[in-house]
Parts: C-alpha cells; sequence; structure tokens
C-alpha cells in the first residue's frame, strides 16, 4: 500500500477521526486546558487589629476561589499595612479558625485550590 493510497482512502480517514472524536471526548474542554490559574480574593470589609504582648494581631475574613483552569497552590500569604501610602508592616499569615464554635486555631499550611 502506497502512502498515495493511504490519503485518498475514505475508510483510513475516518477510522482516524473516529478514534481522534474518542480520545478528545475523553479529556476535558479545550478552552479550559488553555487557561491559567486565576486567583479571585474576596475581604470583608472590616478587620480586628491588635497585639498581645507586643505581638501584633491582625484578624482579616478572606474568600479565596479559583477561577482559572488549573489548580493554585497557595504557599503564604502576607498582609502589608499601609499609612499614607508607607509601608508600615507585613504581617504573615500564620493561623486560621478552623471551627467557629470552638475558637479552636490551626496552622495555616499550603494548600491547593481546584478549579
Amino acid at each position: 500500500m502506497t502512502f498515495n493510497h493511504i490519503i485518498t482512502d475514505w475508510k483510513f480517514w475516518s477510522a482516524f477521526f473516529a478514534l481522534l472524536a474518542l480520545i478528545l471526548s475523553q479529556m476535558p474542554p479545550i478552552h479550559i486546558l488553555l487557561r491559567r490559574a486565576k486567583l479571585d480574593l474576596e475581604v470583608y470589609s472590616r478587620i480586628f487589629i491588635t497585639h498581645k504582648v507586643g505581638n501584633p494581631n491582625l484578624q482579616i475574613h478572606l474568600i479565596l476561589r479559583n477561577i482559572g483552569g488549573r489548580v493554585i497552590r497557595v504557599k503564604k500569604m502576607n498582609a502589608v499595612i499601609l499609612r499614607d501610602n508607607k509601608k508600615v508592616m507585613s504581617l504573615p499569615a500564620q493561623t486560621y479558625v478552623a471551627n467557629q464554635k470552638d475558637n479552636q486555631l490551626v496552622l495555616l499550611t499550603s494548600f491547593d485550590l481546584k478549579p
């Protein structure tokens, strides 16, 4: 069978496109694969700033959403405090409240957000 004969054979092309359709049907849509990871951050309008024995604390309510097409790995978070557009201090996120009833603090480690 020559190369020209394979190109003009309609059975070859129908099998080729059937196999291609089967492969593509098992994958997510192409536009989802091509989207970059994108993080949406929603901050509650009020924050609580205090200190304990000179250790500054900042309590903030955040909603993080992954609106992109890929998994995002959040490794750390920092809150930068500004006064008159000048940096006063930067506070790293260290803990979060796991259960509202118990007010139990949990160590903040890196986590993944799925799309």
